[in-house]
């Protein structure tokens, strides 16, 4: 006997039905029959469409297949198999959509509607306007403190004397200055430097902004260093050993 190799198509699950309705299931072929004993999914199908083709009890005396011809008795029932098919395949695909999609719009959703939940519970602050009193910016230097602007001012006797370049020429021998007549510094070891070829001796001092002098040390040597002084303006003037002034210079200690 020969063996059905594919399932039933949609006419021949129609014509089982039919003939299930009409005969009984012995009216099918026996290779049909056979196959629907081993085929539980072409089975159920046969046995779903006969009972949805199977009219009520008292209906079946009316002449209802003699009122179309029998191509469309034929194509109702294979309309009904084929929404039948149709429905449990989309029954039983499962979503295109991922599972953690879903759950992820659903978070997003919980999200946003916390969001707005917060939104609607806080209270409405008004931003005042910026007028032109709002803001009151000062585009001005900040004035310098008085102490710093006093350490910095030029006494006036001192500063006549920078302004003249003095060489003294004695019979010990000759001097020259070489630093210049204004020197600015901060707080690195800076020296003064002279020309002194017959190493005659030497005295420096120093004197503050208010003509007050704060140092002094003697040298035979062609230079002295800068002794270590806060920020402000000094003066120094350059003596040999019979108390002639040879130069004065002044310093500009930069404030650190």
């Amino acid at each position: 006997m020969m063996k059905m190799s594919t399932c039933l198509s949609e006419m021949q699950v129609a014509e089982c039905a039919e003939a299930i309705r009409d005969n009984g299931f012995d009216s099918i072929p026996e290779v049909i029959r056979e196959h629907l004993r081993s085929c539980d999914k072409c089975a159920s199908e046969v046995l779903a469409v006969a009972d949805l083709i199977n009219l009520p009890e008292e209906n079946k005396e009316r002449p209802v297949r003699t009122l179309f011809p029998p191509w469309v008795r034929w194509g109702a029932v294979a309309a009904v198999v084929t929404l039948f098919v149709v429905g449990k395949f989309v029954m039983q695909t499962p979503s295109d959509q991922p599972a953690t999609d879903r759950s992820k719009t659903s978070v997003i959703e919980i999200a946003r509607s916390d969001e707005a939940t917060v939104a609607q519970s806080l209270p409405e602050t008004s931003i005042p306007k910026a007028g032109n009193d709002s803001l009151n910016i000062n585009t001005q230097p900040s004035p310098a403190p008085k102490g710093l602007l006093a350490a910095y001012t030029p006494h006036r006797e001192l500063e006549k004397l920078t302004k003249r370049s003095l060489t003294g020429q004695r019979s010990e021998g000759s001097v020259r200055v070489r630093t210049p007549n204004v020197l600015e510094i901060q707080s690195d070891t800076v020296h003064l430097r002279w020309r002194n070829t017959d190493r005659i001796q030497l005295t420096v001092e120093w004197f503050n902004n208010q003509g007050v002098m704060i140092k002094h040390v003697t040298t035979n040597s062609n230079s002295a260093a800068v002794p270590k002084l806060p920020g402000g303006l000094y003066y120094w003037k350059l003596f040999n050993a019979d108390a002639d002034m040879l130069y004065c210079g002044k310093v500009i200690v930069k404030q650190i």
